[in-house]
């Protein structure tokens, strides 16, 4: 993130992969990257776009201008990116899920910290994602896990303890990044299988 978890634009990743399920832990300095699989989030988030793709994922009701504006800026830094680090069509996905769901985590601190999360919070919350077993890391990909009440109990009662504010408003922006940060996971992990 530009200021939060993922840090300045600069993504690096620490893979725990068992079972095909890949946890990953962004850490620092994706702009040393070579395979191109930040080329997309470091150039949404250098050319000022990165908020707009990420307020369309995020938002049922956006203008339809902004929906075809985003889509196009995305296409187009995606086929840049693939272009210049000659990728195959399905690592360019990847680059481009991860330049959407690295957009959409930044923009998410940033509500985050307005509601009054500290800078040591946001780190600690990620020590709790970073600590869920692989069952529950699954559970972000079933379309009702909010539903879960022991699961989201949980999640809710580990936020609070690293820090998060005791807010409906903050815990709910916390756990939406962890349902995108279980995204971007995937899109991580099938961007580095893909050459396996």
């Amino acid at each position: 993130m530009k200021s939060g978890i993922w840090r300045a634009g600069l993504v690096a990743v620490t893979m725990a992969c068992s079972a095909g399920v890949a946890q990953a832990q962004p850490t620092a300095g994706a702009k040393d990257d070579t395979t191109g699989m930040f080329c997309v989030y470091n150039t949404l988030a250098k050319s000022g776009d990165a908020d707009m793709v990420a307020q369309v994922f995020l938002y049922d009701d956006t203008p339809e201008e902004l929906i075809g504006r985003s889509a196009v800026v995305l296409d187009r830094t995606t086929t840049d990116c693939a272009n210049e680090h000659m990728v195959s069509l399905s690592k360019s996905a990847s680059m481009a899920d991860m330049g959407l769901y690295g957009s959409v985590i930044d923009y998410l601190s940033k509500d985050l910290k307005a509601t009054g999360a500290s800078a040591k919070a946001l780190k600690g919350m990620f020590g709790v994602y970073d600590e869920l077993s692989e069952e529950e890391h699954d559970k972000f990909f079933e379309a009702d896990w909010r539903s879960d009440v022991e699961f989201t109990s949980k999640m809710r009662k580990g936020l609070i303890a690293a820090g998060i504010p005791k807010k409906d408003e903050a815990i709910d922006t916390a756990l939406m990044m962890f349902e995108v940060s279980a995204m971007a996971d995937q899109a991580i992990f099938t961007f580095l299988v893909d050459d396996l």
